[in-house]
């Protein structure tokens, strides 16, 4: 009847998802999350090679995507976007490292 709550069920959305085909986010989605996904540019980047190999070492790669949930850190997130942030000096210590 008339001011009865109504239910749609809308499956295991992310509120991306829920934006984009119901418009409504929920603020306690327990599907939500978040993708990232890093790829090294090899044609800016001089020193893309280097790290390319340096992500190889650590058993990771690029391109590289990571889904974020609930607050968690998918293994190897922080590594991935350490060496993708190493600057020109940094680089010269983890040649002298090796």
């Amino acid at each position: 009847g008339l001011g009865d709550a109504v239910s749609v069920g809308v499956g295991l959305q992310s509120n991306l998802e829920l934006l984009a085909n119901r418009g409504v986010v929920l603020a306690d989605n327990p599907n939500n999350f978040v993708l990232l996904k890093f790829q090294l540019d090899m044609g800016a980047d001089m020193h893309a090679s280097a790290r390319h190999v340096m992500l190889g070492q650590l058993n990771l790669s690029s391109p590289m995507t990571y889904i974020v949930r609930g607050g968690e850190m998918p293994q190897g997130l922080l590594t991935s976007l350490r060496v993708q942030s190493l600057t020109p000096v940094e680089f010269g210590g983890f040649e002298r490292a090796r």
